[in-house]
């Protein structure tokens, strides 16, 4: 049986053809053994290093991937960044390798990636944002050994929805929730009929609630439209946090880019190989670096930068990545609801080349006029520009 009640939530994922495609130049690239190791880890959905390596220990026909094999995947177009150590299959991509699982082995592998999933779930680490995830992963090991459990979690949260009793839940909470509720109830449709299609229908009617625009006065459309694709480079300001200060982010729509850098580009790296990147998912990143002011603001004074003398709007540096985390994890404390957090290197290095090809996105050069750095180390090859000694 096949449900063709319209899905906002599918209609974010990628198309069969392109999700096709992605597996297909991942296998090229890497081979069928790190292929193999992608179609089990994909049945998590969810996934840290700590579950890459158990699933590729744990069966013989991952075993054969090299260890680095579960970095190459994780980092691969096929997932896609969430949080630190959390990364998440793109859900079309993830239906397709659980297919291709499927059909190449008929041992019940799905049900043995549920059980050592089950096993892990039950000894891991229980800090919040990993409850949040262990509870997606519980629904996802009742799908292949209590579908009727599961059925049942997934009404009980529609039913709880639809009262409009206790506590409400967060708009973010609501599209977690309905994003695995999809992924759940689409596949266990097929396999158990017309009781499964009826809980579909009644969360994808849910889901365009929740994904509704709103018109006016806190009104949302009757249409059940999908809010459109915001145009690249739309400005969203946001609240910090800091009194009096609001920050600007701009979107960055979803596409394709090449990462990395040509063999004869000056001043690369060895690990610079160039290769296609697919960003699969807008994001909004902020318009101009932190400055000093707001780092001042969100870590009780401290102020770690070299340069002071521009005052609070220069941009702060001397910054670590373990600094970074903590600024952001502050940030969230104060403005809760945006979920800030850094970039991924393929996000920053996207936004950062804006659609170009070439080392800046000014072109083959960037001079002192167009960014300040030390003039006296230009690219190779480029002109000599000013040294301010300031930021």
């Amino acid at each position: 049986m096949m449900n063709n009640s319209p899905s906002v939530i599918q209609n974010r994922w990628l198309s069969v053809e392109n999700a096709e495609k992605e597996i297909r130049a991942f296998e090229r690239r890497f081979g069928p053994h790190h292929l193999n190791l992608a179609r089990h880890a994909a049945l998590p959905l969810i996934l840290t290093p700590e579950l890459m390596n158990l699933i590729r220990i744990n069966f013989a026909e991952t075993a054969y991937a090299p260890w680095i094999a579960e970095a190459d995947v994780l980092l691969s177009s096929l997932c896609r960044y969430i949080d630190e150590e959390i990364y998440e299959f793109e859900p079309r991509i993830r239906e397709l390798l659980l297919a291709e699982l499927e059909d190449r082995f008929r041992d019940g592998r799905a049900f043995r990636v549920a059980m050592l999933l089950q096993a892990w779930r039950l000894k891991r680490s229980e800090r919040k944002r990993m409850r949040d995830i262990s509870a997606s992963y519980q629904w996802i090991v009742w799908a292949y050994t209590d579908p009727e459990r599961v059925f049942r979690e997934i009404e009980d949260f529609l039913d709880y929805r639809r009262s409009g009793e206790g506590d409400p839940i967060r708009r973010a909470e609501q599209i977690r929730i309905l994003n695995m509720a999809e992924i759940i109830a689409d596949r266990m449709a097929w396999s158990y009929g017309e009781e499964f299609d009826d809980l579909l229908s009644r969360t994808r009617d849910l889901a365009r609630n929740v994904y509704e625009p709103v018109t006016g006065e806190g009104e949302s459309s009757k249409t059940g439209a999908v809010a459109p694709e915001p145009q690249a480079g739309t400005i969203r300001p946001v609240e910090s946090g800091v009194p009096g200060l609001k920050l600007e982010f701009a979107y960055i729509p979803p596409g394709e880019f090449k990462m990395g850098s040509p063999d004869d580009e000056p001043g690369r790296y060895d690990d610079e190989k160039l290769h296609k990147v697919r960003i699969t998912k807008g994001f909004y990143m902020q318009t101009t670096p932190v400055t000093q002011g707001l780092w001042k603001a969100v870590m009780d004074g401290g102020n770690p930068s070299r340069f002071k003398d521009g005052g609070d709007d220069c941009p702060v540096e001397n910054v670590s990545w373990k600094d970074a985390r903590q600024f952001i994890a502050k940030l969230n404390e104060m403005a809760p609801g945006n979920d800030f957090r850094l970039p991924t290197e393929a996000e920053w290095e996207y936004a950062c080349r804006a659609g170009t090809e070439t080392p800046f996105y000014t072109g083959p050069c960037l001079s002192t006029d167009q960014a300040n750095y030390d003039g006296n180390r230009p690219l190779e090859g480029c002109p000599k520009g000013e040294y301010r000694k300031r930021t």
